[in-house]
C-alpha cells in the first residue's frame, strides 16, 4: 500500500476530535496528561495553541502542538510534536517542526523552544539537526522522576549565547 501523508491544520471540532483522539492513549507517563489533554482542547478551540495533524491513509499518524509563549511574548513554544514510529524517517517531524518555525516568524517571536525528555537522546538530536541547542538539561520540568531537556533557537541567525542565558535564567527562576 502506497504512503500517503496529509497535514492537516486543526481549525474545527471534527480535526480538534482527531487530535484528542490521537493524543488521549499516549500519555508517555506524563503525570496529569488527562488534564493537560483538556487544557490544550479548550486552547486550541480558543485559538490560544495552533495544532497540526497528519494522516496517513486516513489514520492520525501525527501532531504538533505549539503556542506563543505566555510569560514571554518574543518566545514561541513548540509541544507535543509526535510521529508514530513506524513513521518516524519519514520527514515528517521535520516538516511539522518548520511549520512551528513559520508560525513563530509569523508572530513576531525572535526563538522557539521545546521540551523533551532527557533520556530520549534520539529527539534531542533531531533537534540539533534542526539547529537548536540545549537551555537546560535533566531539569526536573514536569516532575522529578523523568528529567527533562529543554531546547531553544534563534529564528534571527545570530548567535544563541544571549538568548540561551536569558532563557536558562528564566527557568531558573532568576529572570523576569
Amino acid at each position: 500500500m502506497a504512503v500517503d501523508f496529509h497535514f492537516i491544520p486543526v481549525e474545527d471540532r471534527k480535526t480538534l476530535d482527531k487530535l484528542i483522539s490521537f493524543l488521549r492513549p499516549q500519555g508517555l507517563d506524563y503525570q496529569n496528561w488527562e488534564v493537560w489533554i483538556e487544557k490544550a482542547f479548550y486552547e486550541i478551540l480558543a485559538g490560544y495553541k495552533q495544532s497540526i495533524i497528519v494522516e496517513s491513509n486516513g489514520a492520525v499518524i501525527g501532531n504538533v502542538i505549539s503556542q506563543l509563549r505566555k510569560e514571554l511574548g518574543w518566545i514561541y513554544e513548540g509541544k507535543n510534536l509526535r510521529v508514530l514510529k513506524g513513521f518516524r524517517d519519514s520527514g515528517c517531524a521535520t516538516f511539522l517542526e518548520k511549520q512551528v518555525e513559520k508560525r513563530a516568524r509569523k508572530h513576531g517571536a525572535k526563538a522557539v523552544i521545546w521540551d523533551y525528555r532527557s533520556e530520549k537522546k534520539w529527539i534531542g538530536n533531531f533537534f540539533i539537526r534542526r539547529g537548536y541547542a540545549p537551555i537546560l538539561e535533566n531539569w526536573p520540568l514536569y516532575d522529578n522522576n523523568h528529567p527533562d531537556t529543554i531546547m531553544i533557537k534563534n529564528l534571527n541567525k545570530k548567535s544563541n549565547a544571549g538568548i540561551i542565558q536569558t532563557m536558562g535564567e528564566f527557568f531558573l527562576g532568576r529572570a523576569v
